[in-house]
């Protein structure tokens, strides 16, 4: 941390002498924040069902627009306290250079030059695209530690509010850019494959600043092989930001199989059999546990066709106080063999499930789960495209909202 804790106080010294003027001073007002927060929506609404769901798009909006219109004193006071600087305007991880560690030297590059909308205005703007990059690397504890850091190196108790505030418009800022490049890009190709999980993953992120459960819930995503759990359930984890345990990665790990390993077998056969079946989903459940047992949600992707899978779920949830809820995924035969097919030549897929395995699936359990007493179970077509599947489950979800 004491390299960590250089930098918040680097930052925390620029922004002391950082410039300040009332022509710098129009960019922290509720107006100009809401300028660019409306520019974004306005530059996304295009993606809507492509890359983001509507609710995520909505909720950017609604909940942005009541956290400005309700604290229009605290916008004032930052104004009134010299807290709107010109800044970097591109403070992210990829802008931040380590000189040395020991003592600790940084080079800071490439703020923007081009626009004083996007370069000046509050410092916790500024340090919010920092954070936000922390958390996109799955270092959210370090943002944390960072923003605490500098709120007390600047004394500016209010500056972790702002942060996660601020947070949302740039992470939603980095998915506009990343779904900017998929117009440029061709469908078929692996880089537009990345750049649309890039920005997956930025507009998710957003919304995890934005909701989170407003009880524990036990979520599983289940249903016939290759009709989109693993999708789903990553996004919506990723939403909540709650951790996902996959039946795919759990029982390659308990049989010390490579992940990436394809291998077309007979139903039942290898790591598939029983009693490795057994250990999955045990493994699963204990996963979920621990969750629940620390008052937090957890979302399972496996099939759940077992009756008796679905039931100790329900049990468990019931032991812990949870909300169970079972989202089986459902599409046409003809989608799920086109799936299937584009599934064995997609990179660090977990999934062995072939079209042959889908058909027994299909004969041994039909094409629709018995429901369950005590277990809340929807059914979504997943045929539509993903983020309005994810729409329609989020909408389902007992939320409440973090800002």
């Amino acid at each position: 941390m004491e390299l960590l804790a250089a930098l918040a106080d680097r930052l925390a010294e620029f922004y002391r002498v950082a410039a300040r003027s009332p022509e710098i001073d129009r960019w922290g007002t509720p107006e100009a924040v809401w300028f660019n927060i409306r520019e974004n929506l306005d530059q996304t609404e295009p993606y809507i069902g492509i890359v983001l769901a509507p609710l995520q798009h909505r909720w950017i909006a609604s909940i942005s627009e009541r956290f400005l219109r309700e604290r229009l004193d605290l916008f004032q006071r930052r104004i009134a306290e010299g807290r709107i600087v010109e800044g970097h305007g591109a403070l992210h991880l990829a802008h931040i250079f380590v000189e040395s560690d020991s003592p600790p030297r940084f080079q800071i590059v490439d703020c923007i030059e081009f626009n004083p909308r996007l370069r000046c205005g509050d410092v916790a703007v500024d340090l919010a695209f920092l954070s936000m990059d922390f958390d996109h690397h799955g270092r959210s504890n370090w943002a944390r530690w960072l923003t605490l850091r500098a709120s007390d190196a600047l004394d500016d108790p209010e500056l972790p509010l702002l942060v996660h505030f601020y947070s949302v418009y740039r992470a939603h800022v980095r998915n506009k850019v990343n779904c900017f490049r998929l117009d440029e890009l061709a469908p078929e190709s692996d880089e537009f494959v990345a750049v649309r999980t890039q920005a997956e993953r930025y507009i998710d992120l957003a919304t995890s600043y934005l909701v989170e459960p407003a009880e524990p819930l036990l979520i599983l995503v289940g249903g016939l092989s290759g009709t989109g759990k693993s999708a789903l359930a990553r996004r919506l984890a990723r939403c909540l930001s709650i951790p996902v345990y996959s039946s795919d990665i759990v029982r390659k790990e308990l049989a010390g199989v490579a992940r990436e390993r394809r291998a077309e077998l007979p139903y039942g056969a290898d790591i598939y059999g029983p009693e490795l079946t057994r250990a999955t989903y045990r493994t699963l459940l204990d996963r979920a546990a621990a969750e629940l047992a620390a008052g937090r949600s957890v979302v399972l992707d496996a099939t759940f066709l077992d009756w008796e899978w679905r039931e100790a779920a329900r049990a468990l949830a019931a032991q812990y106080g949870a909300r169970p809820m079972l989202v089986e995924c459902c599409c046409p035969a003809e989608i799920v063999a086109e799936r299937l097919r584009y599934r064995a030549q997609e990179p660090g897929q977990a999934s062995e499930a072939t079209w042959p395995i889908y058909l027994e699936q299909r004969a041994r359990y039909g094409e629709a789960m018995e429901p369950i007493a005590g277990l809340e179970h929807r059914t979504v077509d997943t045929a539509q495209p993903l983020p309005l599947v994810l729409d329609v489950v989020l909408s389902w979800l007992p939320l409440h909202e973090r800002l």
